[in-house]
């Protein structure tokens, strides 16, 4: 029994009596923040849900899918409702191996999902902002202001409402810089491991949203939060450079390789895809080439302009407070790292090409490629910085108490740097506008009454004021980003009432089932021009009119097959396609039928059976039988498509582009004549007899076509080819030829077969086999890790 005066016990308790005021401070932060995010979700899914354009047209239809198929116990390889048929788990955008997606709208129906799916991504940003505030030795309230920061910035708010990939990437990024500081810091290899596995657990996470640009800043973050904290932090110089070096390259490369092993699923099919698609290698081609490379600040321009509204504020009292930060804390809590940061993002985001842009491109592998489209998306990893920085201020001035002179010295910094704009904006006739004045004044009156108190009691109160003004300063900016919303606006919808079909997509779903026929929505008055281009049907995606057409990807909803789309990843065959089709280029977002394509031979190859339309729209009406028509929309029949299969007994040589050609001339019949990739297979004339090719079983990843004719021919199929679709004709592997540039062709004998489409990706396989290994190498090591210690072994240090 330990004396209640000994030492030890002495000790324990005064530790005790320290440890309670800290616990009880984060407590009381904690709630805080809990009470703020709790608003923030009630202003996008309280008495609706807010919804934006990519939200709204994009992912929540694929992600109702991904949980559609996956509560079937499938793999979700192919998406049959848009672009005639396309990769599914092979889109970047899907949500296959995102992990939030997956359970969510796999567990929880569709609007329910939604709700919980907003949820859990401000939570992440906002209390994961906390957690790494706090692990880098920011006290409570200073990480109260960086919670606040970053989950009410316009990255993270303001997106969640209509750019999922975007707020997934971010939500990741605090999880991922505790896991590497952890990493780093821990002496037992067994605890290091466990944090570099959280790491690229989050590593994955950010690549399953975003492969690409996303995932490419949020490396080059690691990468460098990994050299600076593991070689030249200060805090880490009790380790020899040795020790150092090895440290931070065995944490660099652990985190490497459990990223890739638990991302390998997502991975490989989606590399599979690009190699095919318009954005091959990470560029756009050809006609999409331009207006991908866009976007920035600009010298001479002002971003003052509505700044409050911009989905890139993050608060001008942040912004003040982050600028004198790096005075305040003299250079700890990692806080030179982190303004470094903070310059380099705005650097970069920069249209014109800097030195700093040169050195980049010179350096990075394909980051010139994937940085100039919209380079200001470089920000998504400056905000974190931005967030820690006012939140390390916030912490250190209570110690800076009675430092006039020091404090002056600061405010100097914010003061200059609002005057140089002010003077600046006074060439270009604007004005800078008093909530950035305002954020400034401020951080500047807090360093003042700093200097000035003499009363510590009081101290306290002024990092909970500028918290209070900061957050009041973010609540109102929200406000005007909900109202001032991009691409189309934000709009508070009853979220199953929006993605109910409408009375034209249940009448094509009562016409068979899937597999049977194709349609398209035409209205050409929905239109609008974005960056030069007209734009159909997306930025329109709340109106009623809009909504009845069943485009924007509602078809993936609905279970019905639309031959269009959007997405800016797309097949190259089918963007050149559907280019040629029109006879003229469009975004690079969209593949739409347009008013010159509407009488192309190659909208029958698609097997487009139905054209919904407005009644108001003259001449199609005349042209087309009706065979709906509720009064909003109008469902036309075009005799002309083909069915989803037929077969010919003629064939020609021609690929690519140069057979979507000839078909477009009208020179090529496609009932005859088949247009086909390779050496033309042996076959006989029809003689005239009745032949067939019904589709007998049509699921997305396998078609069961029955066949019966009289002499050798080839089966075409309506359907989009794609190197992982193999064939086989009763049983026996058959050759798939790709059939006037897009879609599937393969020979046929005389006589009664039955042919069979399979998906069977090797990208696939080999990316689930090496995740689950992964997954099992990781569980066994901690398990033996923990047998170990159990049998009183001690586990190797690092």
């Amino acid at each position: 029994m330990i004396p209640e005066n000994a030492p030890g016990r002495i000790a324990s308790e005064r530790e005790a009596s320290l440890r309670t005021p800290a616990r009880l401070a984060d407590i009381v932060c904690v709630t805080f923040l809990l009470g703020v995010s709790l608003l923030a979700v009630f202003r996008i899914v309280g008495g609706g849900t807010l919804i934006g354009q990519d939200s709204a047209t994009q992912f929540y239809p694929w992600y109702s899918y991904l949980g559609e198929r996956l509560r079937d116990f499938d793999l979700p390889s192919w998406n049959p409702a848009q672009f005639s048929g396309a990769p599914f788990a092979g889109d970047p955008q899907s949500g296959w191996t995102y992990v939030p997606a997956m359970l969510a709208f796999t567990l929880l129906p569709l609007s329910i999902a939604v709700s919980a799916y907003l949820i859990i991504h401000l939570l992440l940003a906002g209390f994961g902002a906390y957690a790494l505030a706090r692990i880098l030795g920011i006290g409570p309230v200073g990480a109260l202001a960086t919670g606040i920061a970053y989950e009410l910035s316009g990255p993270v708010f303001s997106r969640s409402i209509c750019c999922p990939a975007q707020v997934q990437v971010v939500s990741w990024v605090p999880i991922l810089l505790i896991s590497l500081e952890m990493a780093i810091n821990r002496e037992s290899l067994v605890s290091r491991l466990r944090w570099m596995a959280l790491a690229g657990f989050a590593m994955s996470q950010v690549i399953a949203s975003w492969i690409g640009q996303g995932s490419y800043y949020v490396a080059m973050l690691g990468g460098g939060y990994i050299l600076y904290r593991g070689l030249l932090d200060p805090k880490n110089r009790k380790r020899g450079w040795r020790q150092r070096a090895i440290v931070t390259g065995a944490t660099g490369a652990g985190v490497s390789a459990i990223t890739a092993g638990l991302a390998a699923a997502g991975i490989l099919p989606r590399l599979e895809y690009n190699r095919l698609s318009n954005l091959a290698g990470g560029v756009y081609q050809q006609d999409q080439a331009m207006p991908a490379v866009s976007g920035g600040w600009q010298a001479g321009e002002t971003f003052f302009k509505g700044v409050t509204a911009d989905p890139y504020y993050t608060g001008s009292v942040v912004i003040a407070l982050a600028a004198v930060s790096l005075a305040l804390t003299r250079g700890r809590k990692a806080t030179p790292f982190f303004t470094l940061v903070v310059l380099t993002c705005f650097v970069l985001a920069a249209s014109v090409q800097t030195p700093l842009h040169t050195l980049s491109y010179a350096v990075l592998p394909r980051f010139e490629d994937l940085h100039r489209h919209w380079p200001e998306r470089v920000a998504m990893v400056g905000f974190i910085a931005i967030a820690l920085l006012a939140g390390a201020a916030v912490d250190a001035l209570p110690a800076w108490a009675g430092k006039r002179k020091h404090l002056l010295t600061i405010a100097l910094i914010p003061l200059s740097i609002a005057s140089a704009f002010a003077i600046g904006l006074r060439y270009v006739d604007d004005a800078l506008p008093g909530v950035v004045l305002g954020g400034a004044a401020i951080v500047i009156g807090a360093l003042v009454l700093t200097g000035l108190a003499s009363a510590r009691p009081a101290l306290p109160l002024i990092p909970a004021a500028l918290v209070v003004f900061l957050l009041l300063d973010l609540l109102a900016a929200n406000a005007k980003m909900i109202q001032n919303g991009s691409y189309g606006g934000y709009h508070e919808v009853e979220l199953q009432r929006y993605l109910q079909p409408s009375n034209a997509a249940q009448f094509l779903d009562m016409q068979g089932s899937a597999g049977q026929f194709r349609y398209f929505g035409f209205d050409p008055r929905l239109q609008q021009l974005a960056d030069g281009w007209p734009v159909l049907y997306r930025y329109q995606f709340d109106n009623e009119r809009t909504r009845s057409l069943a485009v924007n990807n509602r078809a993936t909803l609905y279970g019905i097959q639309d031959l269009q789309g959007y997405n800016p990843v797309q097949l190259q065959a089918y963007v050149d396609f559907v280019r040629i089709l029109n006879g003229k280029p469009q975004d690079y977002h969209d593949a739409n039928i347009l008013a010159s394509g509407l009488d192309s031979p190659l909208l029958d190859v698609l097997n487009a059976r139905y054209m919904l339309v407005p009644p108001a729209l003259s001449g199609l009406s005349e042209a087309y039988p009706t065979v709906f028509d509720d009064g909003l929309t109008r469902v036309l029949e075009r005799p002309s498509g083909l069915p989803r299969a037929w077969i010919v007994h003629q064939a020609e040589e021609a690929a690519g582009i140069e057979a979507m050609e000839l078909l477009a001339t009208g020179t090529i019949d496609p009932r005859m004549t088949v247009l086909i990739d390779g050496p033309v297979p042996r076959m006989q004339d029809s003689l005239n007899v009745e032949e067939s090719a019904v589709v007998v079983s049509y699921e997305p990843e396998r078609i069961v076509i029955q066949t019966e004719s009289a002499t050798a021919g080839m089966l075409v199929l309506s359907e989009v080819a794609y190197p992982a679709w193999k064939a086989t004709v009763d049983g026996v592997p058959a050759a798939v030829s790709t059939a006037y540039g897009l879609i599937r062709a393969v020979p046929l004998p005389a006589g009664t077969h039955t042919v069979e489409f399979n998906f069977d990706s090797q990208a696939e396989e080999r990316g689930l086999v090496i995740t689950l290994a992964t997954l099992v190498l990781l569980a066994s090591t901690f398990a033996g890790f923990r047998l170990w210690r159990r049998r009183g072994l001690q586990p190797p240090s690092g």
